[in-house]
């Protein structure tokens, strides 16, 4: 796993660094080239910077992952038969959503699409005129999809700013097969909903295969419950927020969390959603399952998946979800 990490880390350097590259020969070509662009310094740097931000980004982002990946190690080294204190959030009894990441990776990714994409076709749209050749109005494609990425990344920032940095708060760490799950999610719900929070636990296989463009991702559902938790079970947090109250029980066959193979996980993940009024609320918690008795091992390989339990017979469908 740390291997894999730090050829992670490897890959984004090498890419700041041919992006920094990139623009310096681009640069270069542009300032000398005869064209439109022939010894127009402000457009020249334009360009240059964008390969330069982009580049310098990801040397930073390298250098950050770098850290964390060796602050990460200590922490499994302090616990190595604790894998539910190698996480911040868990080792609070917390579970922060992924709607805050989401906001912020959709924003910085549909930032810089926009970036790039106005860029060249602010460049491209002289030509247009002087020509009149539909080629030069290709970047104006680019720019679409941008918009189409900026109502996704307003949309995500908006759910985030409307219910707040939500968290799943345990009740107990770490939640067991056997045993319950309990706990309470604290979000801003200034709202009403007739129908209730709906709440699903789900035992996810996450399986990766592939590369680059063939890359894709299989989930496998092994173990699901629902419940809808009606508004008026709704409490006041601590911190004036509001708490909904999650109560589920895990079976005591079930496969506990596995995130030892970054291409092959077992994963456990509590989802909310409630309809209201405005932008829906919709996020997902991921938890802690484990053991805490010694127990032989129940892989999820394909070869282990023969002699488990009827439950748990991992049969490929599409990770039921709540759109």
């Amino acid at each position: 796993m740390t291997n894999s990490s730090k050829a992670g880390v490897a890959v984004v350097a090498l890419f700041g660094l041919i992006f920094l590259g990139f623009g310096a020969a681009i640069g270069a070509i542009m300032f000398a080239s005869r064209g439109p662009f022939q010894g127009n310094l402000p457009a020249t740097l334009v360009f240059c910077s964008i390969f330069a931000v982009m580049g310098g980004g990801l040397i930073v982002i390298a250098v950050q992952m770098n850290r964390k990946i060796n602050e990460q190690v200590g922490v499994e080294q302090q616990s190595p038969d604790s894998p539910w204190l190698w996480r911040k959030d868990w080792v609070a009894s917390r579970a922060y959503g992924n709607n805050s990441k989401k906001a912020i990776g959709l924003g910085l990714f549909a930032g810089l699409w926009n970036l790039i994409s106005i860029t060249a076709a602010a460049a491209a749209l002289p030509q247009f005129l002087r020509t009149s050749d539909p080629k030069y109005l290709m970047p104006l494609l680019f720019v679409a999809v941008g918009g189409v990425l900026t109502f996704f990344a307003v949309r995500a920032a908006v759910r985030r700013q409307r219910f707040g940095q939500t968290y799943f708060e345990f009740a107990s760490l770490p939640f067991s097969p056997g045993k319950p799950l309990r706990g309470t999610i604290h979000l801003r719900f200034n709202t009403t909903t007739r129908h209730g929070i709906d709440l699903r636990l789900s035992c996810v296989r996450q399986i990766v295969t592939g590369g680059g463009n063939n890359r894709s991702t299989q989930q496998i559902v092994l173990w699901q419950q629902d419940k809808n938790v009606a508004q008026q079970s709704l409490t006041l947090g601590p911190m004036g927020d509001s708490a909904i109250p999650v109560d589920f029980t895990i079976p005591g066959d079930a496969y506990e969390t596995n995130n030892d193979q970054p291409s092959d996980r077992v994963l456990w993940i509590l989802h909310a959603q409630a309809d209201v009024p405005g932008v829906n609320y919709s996020d997902d918690f991921e938890v802690p399952v484990f053991r805490l008795t010694p127990q032989p091992a129940a892989g999820v390989s394909e070869s282990a998946s023969a002699t488990a339990s009827p439950m748990f017979r991992p049969t490929p469908q599409p990770a039921a979800g709540f759109s």
